[in-house]
């Protein structure tokens, strides 16, 4: 299966984007906004295009940094010199909005170990403790009392890959969803 760049595609797909983003939709409207930038040539007027709607997102999501960061996407990969004010006064907007919630939490950063980590073993937390016994062989324990929904264990796959229908959520090398903010392959139409 040969997977091309195609500019008319990538435009289909971001108006598609744009109609989500009109209803309120804002997931739907960064999975076409990512479709479309993994179409688009790079350097074409529909890449830069695609970015800069995908910054209009963010900004309605509250999420700056991410807005800013497409923000200067879309200008370094050529968006439309008369349409830059209207770039230019969001990027000044957020900016702004930046320096007010610079201490906020990020919102997708939840999973992390809920206590100290294992010195010997970094991915499960210090209360864990291997033990054997006749009766339940071995098996681990923990020395403290834990809370339902405390994350105790995070482990890496030994092999990984990623669904079709992840293609543009989540990033082809490392399969984190990257909060939707993919960068396109430059010689095919996956994410990453």
């Amino acid at each position: 299966m040969k997977l091309l760049k195609n500019n008319l595609e990538a435009n289909e797909l971001r108006l598609a984007g744009n109609q989500h983003y009109k209803s309120y939709r804002f997931y739907e409207a960064l999975i076409c906004y990512n479709k479309s930038i993994c179409k688009a040539i790079p350097g074409s007027e529909d890449f830069s295009l695609a970015f800069a709607n995908r910054s209009a997102v963010y900004k309605e999501m509250k999420e700056f940094e991410l807005c800013l960061e497409n923000v200067k996407l879309a200008i370094d990969c050529g968006y439309p010199q008369n349409k830059l004010n209207v770039l230019l006064e969001r990027q000044e907007k957020c900016l702004d909005m930046v320096d007010e919630v610079f201490c906020r939490t990020n919102p997708w950063d939840f999973f992390k170990l809920s206590y100290q980590n294992n010195e010997e073993i970094p991915f499960i937390v210090d209360c864990i403790e291997l033990h054997e016994s006749k009766e339940f062989g071995r098996h681990l324990r923990t020395n403290r009392t834990l809370k339902a929904g405390d994350i105790i264990c995070i482990e890496e796959p030994f092999h990984k890959f990623i669904v079709n229908s992840a293609r543009f959520t989540h990033c082809l090398n490392c399969l984190k969803s990257q909060q939707l903010n993919l960068f396109p392959c430059l010689k095919c139409d996956i994410g990453e």
